[in-house]
């Protein structure tokens, strides 16, 4: 896995070579029901408000700990790589 940060911009971009099926690896990030099974924590749930992958899209979810406690995250798309 590759990580490069940008500070000024406020930018972090993880890049990550998959051996699966790209069909597959497309769906485990593209429906809900697929993110609710690894997306965050061990234990946490997540809810999804919004998932666009168009440019200028983003990604809106909430997780909750098994504490109750929640957390918001919005992460933003510029490109989805080389489909």
């Amino acid at each position: 896995m590759d990580m490069t940060v940008n500070s000024e911009g406020k930018e972090l971009v993880i890049t990550r070579v998959l051996h699966a099926p790209r069909e597959l690896v497309f769906k485990a990030w593209s429906e809900v029901e697929h993110l609710k099974r690894w997306w965050g924590p061990k234990g946490f749930e997540i809810s999804v408000a919004q998932l666009d992958f168009r440019p200028g899209g983003f990604f809106h979810y909430n997780m909750q700990s098994p504490d109750g406690n929640q957390m918001w995250g919005k992460a933003g798309n510029t490109q989805c790589g080389n489909l």
